[in-house]
């Protein structure tokens, strides 16, 4: 299994960069969190963006392959990114895809998805398409790009077939969309 790391967000909301932020009580920043909790995966890659790849390589050191989109899917969200991972690998393959953003999530619960093929984490209020165990190849990818669907819970559900791999709600499923305080440097 592939790891993918979605840190390449604009991080509008958020008024800086999550990929590389340190929260308060936080041991380390973001994508390094995420990196850490997908023990399951051979091989991690992170989907950084041109502003965030350098520091977060140097959070990172090496043995992390950080990319960034491919130039025809550029700013195109989370699709640009599993397209661009795809595209390193031959064949289908089995990726778990997280997002920076939500740094509460446990390794409990990332091992139960690892576990669990072709699941998507939900709660009773919602999907959260972004934290996924699937299998797909690069020409999947490119094949579902070709019809101009961008939208992450349709390739999911619809091409990779995923079904809800159910989560109580909690803490652990807040996406960090805003700054909620002080940084840690």
């Amino acid at each position: 299994m592939i790891g993918i790391v979605l840190a390449g967000g604009q991080s509008l909301r958020f008024g800086r960069d999550k990929a590389t932020c340190q929260l308060p009580g936080q041991k380390y920043s973001n994508v390094l969190l995420a990196v850490n909790k997908l023990s399951a995966c051979e091989q991690i890659i992170v989907c950084a963006n041109r502003a965030n790849q350098g520091k977060i390589k140097s959070q990172l050191g090496s043995g992390i392959t950080i990319v960034c989109d491919l130039a025809e899917y550029a700013n195109h969200g989370p699709l640009a990114a599993i397209a661009t991972a795809t595209s390193l690998r031959t064949g289908d393959v089995d990726y778990q895809m997280l997002p920076v953003d939500y740094p509460n999530l446990t390794p409990a619960t990332v091992n139960r998805i690892a576990a669990q093929p072709n699941t998507v984490a939900a709660t009773v209020r919602h999907a959260h398409y972004t934290i996924a165990h699937f299998r797909c190849s690069h020409r999947q990818v490119v094949n579902w790009l070709a019809h101009g669907d961008w939208r992450l819970r349709h390739f999911i559900i619809d091409c990779c077939h995923c079904q809800p791999l159910l989560f109580p709600d909690s803490h652990e499923f807040i996406n960090l969309n805003y700054d909620q305080g002080e940084h840690i440097p």
